[in-house]
């Protein structure tokens, strides 16, 4: 090989766009061709989607290819076979080369190369080229799953910022005229006080019959208690719903991107309170925490890890259970325990529980992203998670966190 030629086989691009490489999937549909082979098969460079390999050069033997690739999965599987193109003018002899790496359990990219069948130096230099694109669709096929992992946690982070975001501005709105009613309620309150002050002065003339009569034709008595007992529980729900507010403004902390102190007690109270409705009818929780400092931390993010698994631990109890929450300090790290009574996870679904998308809930239910996003925070964070469970007893999150970053 000439050393031009030799400079350009370490670049990547190089590889992939200069040469007769393509890249396929394991039902044989067409995922690249680089510019020189779609001009080698006079086809466009972009294929249409599901374009196969056989309508793009139908002169290859598919049943060949589709049979030695179904066999020895766990091998590394190789093809190669002289063809002449239809396309070509020229009607040299063709060699077209079909790689895939070993183990192909799952999904993966096989590589293609096509070259002149009799030019020994194309042989040579597309031998060279193949090993490369090897090596090099390999990292890609694990860059690939890496990016489209990123994607999904990035679209559920933005979905996740754009709910925090609305939530905080609906407690914001609500907040507004929940003032006024708190003061209104109170201001009432003051007032139905005078009036009842008034009634008892008035009502002391016994020879005032009309008045007498009218008290105990409206039951006076019962209307002063019942009416007390309602504005004081009236005042009792708005203060919850204030609560409600103010819990929902601070696991939001949409602005909040940076490190800073926490107070992780104030985190899993705020959750708490945001996840009631999903929790009260499923579990008691019992808290049982232990001495805490500050935590270097991003407080809404771990207010979402605490709510993903908190929620799901409601959700594998069949009917009502408890859900232990415990804290507490080792060395220089900070831990939350998360513990329910529920069904438990199998162990081979244990493996699997923090894959994107993965998930045991009927469909609808579940989106398979709330225990990958809580892992990547907690990565984030430079903690850990880690699980034990057992069929029938239940399972428990520890949640590790450093104290300082």
């Amino acid at each position: 090989m000439d050393s031009a030629h030799k400079t350009t086989l370490p670049e990547p691009n190089a590889i992939l766009d200069r040469y007769g490489l393509f890249l396929l999937d394991q039902n044989l549909n067409v995922l690249y061709l680089s510019p020189t082979t779609a001009a080698l098969l006079n086809c466009p460079a972009k294929p249409a989607p599901n374009t196969t390999l056989h309508q793009l050069v139908p002169e290859l033997n598919i049943n060949a290819i589709q049979a030695s690739i179904a066999e020895k999965p766990d091998h590394p599987y190789k093809h190669q076979e002289n063809i002449n193109l239809a396309s070509s003018t020229a009607n040299p002899t063709y060699c077209v080369s079909l790689y895939a790496p070993q183990g192909r359990n799952g999904p993966y990219t096989i590589i293609g190369c096509i070259h002149e069948a009799n030019n020994s130096e194309q042989i040579n230099l597309y031998h060279d080229l193949l090993q490369k694109a090897k090596l090099l669709a390999l990292n890609n096929i694990s860059l690939n799953n890496h990016i489209q992992h990123s994607n999904r946690q990035i679209l559920q982070s933005e979905k996740m910022a754009g709910i925090g975001q609305l939530a905080a501005g609906v407690a914001h709105e609500i907040n507004n005229p929940l003032g006024f009613v708190f003061s209104n309620i109170k201001t009432l309150t003051n007032y139905i006080d005078s009036l009842f002050k008034i009634i008892e002065v008035a009502s002391q003339d016994q020879n005032n019959l009309e008045l007498q009569q009218v008290l105990a034709r409206f039951e006076y008595d019962y209307i002063k208690n019942d009416l007390s007992e309602l504005l004081s529980e009236s005042e009792d729900g708005l203060q919850r719903v204030k609560k409600i507010i103010t819990s929902l403004k601070d696991f939001s902390h949409i602005d909040e991107e940076e490190f800073a102190a926490a107070d992780l007690h104030k985190c899993i109270e705020t959750t708490l309170s945001v996840a009631q409705n999903e929790i009260k009818y499923k579990a008691n929780i019992i808290r049982e925490f232990g001495q805490l400092p500050p935590i270097d931390c991003i407080a809404s993010q771990i207010n979402q890890v605490i709510m993903n698994i908190t929620v799901n631990a409601a959700h594998a109890i069949a009917d009502f259970g408890t859900i232990h929450i415990r804290t507490g300090t080792r060395d220089d790290k900070a831990w939350i325990e998360i513990e329910d009574n529920g069904s438990g996870i199998p162990e081979d679904i244990v493996k699997r529980i923090f894959e994107p998308f993965y998930t045991t809930k009927p469909i609808g239910k579940g989106t398979g992203l709330g225990l990958s996003l809580s892992q990547t925070i907690i990565d984030r964070h430079n903690g850990t998670i880690e699980i034990d469970s057992r069929v029938g007893r239940g399972t428990k999150f520890t949640i590790w966190l450093p104290v300082q970053q």
